[in-house]
């Protein structure tokens, strides 16, 4: 009966069975989710300002580790951190981490109601998981987190076409230069230069092939 008392007086976790069924659909890495997780169990038992030190001693994560984690939930719109004053006028850090929740059930009713949504969204974690892996091969060494989310702004904030980044990876190789800044100047130049698709590029380069 002890060990029984003791496993309920240690408290549960509320977790959505959506984060496990749709995690292979997200673009979060096993430590992000793992972060995710512990900041989850901070907030479900009221803490509205955790100690962070002491979740990624928890998560067996170092501090800075572990920070960079929230810093990428909150990039990949998973969690949402606001800074609010008290009434001492002392500023302090509010997690939100429904927003995550909110993504993968609005994914959940789209495949249930037969629409595209859901398809849309996979396609694109896995396009960005595979332009990381293409970029990853080609450097030959992983992406820093900053890197990774350079990848995702091309995407999202940019609208390049994946095929348009893959180009400007192989030109990169080519010129030897295993830089995101360097793909980045060569798509700048391409988008002034009005070409915004890889059949636009190809075409242009077979044009100045042929001078």
């Amino acid at each position: 009966m002890a060990d029984i008392n003791a496993f309920i007086g240690a408290g549960f976790l509320s977790l959505s069975k959506l984060i496990l069924n749709h995690y292979q659909d997200t673009d979060l890495t096993p430590s992000e989710l793992i972060a995710y997780l512990f900041l989850t169990d901070s907030v479900q038992a009221g803490v509205s300002e955790p100690e962070l030190n002491t979740l990624a001693n928890r998560a067996k994560m170092r501090p800075a580790d572990f920070a960079t984690a929230l810093s990428n939930l909150s990039n990949k719109h998973a969690i949402v951190i606001r800074t609010e004053r008290d009434r001492d006028g002392r500023m302090h850090d509010i997690y939100d981490v429904t927003p995550l929740l909110d993504q993968l059930l609005q994914s959940e009713k789209a495949a249930t109601s037969g629409t595209q949504t859901v398809a849309t969204a996979n396609t694109g974690a896995s396009t960005t998981r595979q332009l990381m892996g293409q970029v990853e091969t080609e450097f030959g060494r992983p992406l820093s987190p900053i890197e990774q989310q350079t990848i995702r702004a091309w995407l999202r904030e940019d609208h390049y076409q994946p095929e348009l980044i893959s180009l400007a990876l192989q030109e990169a190789v080519l010129n030897q230069a295993y830089s995101l800044k360097y793909m980045d100047r060569i798509l700048i130049n391409w988008e002034h230069n009005h070409l915004t698709s890889a059949a636009a590029v190809r075409a242009y380069q077979h044009r100045m092939d042929s001078i």
